[in-house]
């Protein structure tokens, strides 16, 4: 009888975790779909901000106790290997993108600073010549 009860515990315990586990994934899943909306957007205070959300999130889910199958099952249900693929994708390609850019402004910048230390030296020359 004891042990009966130890196992209906078990079985309670684990239909808990495994709803926890269901709300915390659903919540990660709004979480990306909500990273990708800000990246698409551009908004970068947003996504940091959803960015630790999600982490949190992550961290709550760390604390629970769940089998690899129902964390895969629950996982297929909401896609999110193809949600968390997407999220990389869009993440990497705007990381490199800004990068393009940075160097592209850099390089503006040192030409910049070239034309004006050139343009300075000729006036320079000439004035003192004349």
């Amino acid at each position: 009888m004891h042990d009966n009860i130890k196992v209906l515990h078990n079985n309670i315990k684990d239909l808990h975790n495994n709803n926890n586990l269901k709300e915390l994934l659903e919540i990660y899943k709004n979480l990306t779909e909500k990273i990708i909306t800000s990246i698409e957007h551009e908004e970068l205070e947003v996504m940091e901000e959803l960015f630790l959300q999600r982490e949190e999130i992550i961290n709550q889910i760390d604390t629970l106790t769940y089998t690899k199958q129902q964390f895969i099952n629950i996982a297929e249900e909401f896609n999110l290997k193809t949600l968390e693929e997407k999220l990389n994708s869009m993440y990497m390609k705007k990381k490199d993108d800004t990068y393009n850019e940075m160097q592209s402004n850099k390089e503006k910048m040192n030409a910049n600073k070239i034309y004006t230390r050139n343009a300075s030296r000729k006036i320079s020359f000439l004035d003192q010549k004349i």
